[in-house]
C-alpha cells in the first residue's frame, strides 16, 4: 500500500554503474502516487549519465510519465494513471551524488459520473 524508496546508500552518495528498477503496484481501482522528497543526481543537459525515469506501467515499453530527470530538484509528485508505476535509477561510472528519497502511496481512482 506504500513505502519508501531511495537510491543505493542514501543519504551517502550512490555507487558507480548501478541500475535499479522498482515496480510500484496499487490494488485494483487505485493508482500510485510518488512523492520525490529529495533529489540530487549528476547534472547533464540531456540527462545521459545519471538519471531517473518514470513509466506509467510495469516496463519501459509503457508511456514515459516525464522526460529523464537529473541534476538537483525540489520536491515533486509523480502519479500513474493505472495500477503500476515503474521507477528506473541509473548511474554511470563517475561523479556520484546523494541521490534520491521518495515516499509512495496508493490512491483510489475517482469515479466518473456520466
Amino acid at each position: 500500500m506504500g513505502g519508501n524508496i531511495t537510491s543505493p546508500l542514501f543519504p551517502s552518495n550512490y555507487p558507480n554503474s548501478v541500475k535499479c528498477v522498482w515496480v510500484l503496484e496499487a490494488p485494483v481501482n487505485h493508482t500510485v502516487k510518488l512523492d520525490l522528497e529529495e533529489f540530487h543526481l549528476e547534472k547533464d543537459k540531456k540527462c545521459f549519465y545519471d538519471y531517473m525515469e518514470f513509466f506509467d506501467g510495469d516496463s519501459e515499453d509503457h508511456h514515459l510519465i516525464r522526460k529523464r530527470m537529473c541534476g538537483k530538484h525540489g520536491p515533486q509528485i509523480i502519479e500513474s494513471t493505472g495500477q503500476k508505476l515503474m521507477v528506473v535509477f541509473n548511474s554511470d561510472k563517475s561523479e556520484n551524488y546523494k541521490g534520491f528519497r521518495a515516499v509512495w502511496e496508493t490512491k483510489k481512482m475517482s469515479e466518473k459520473i456520466l
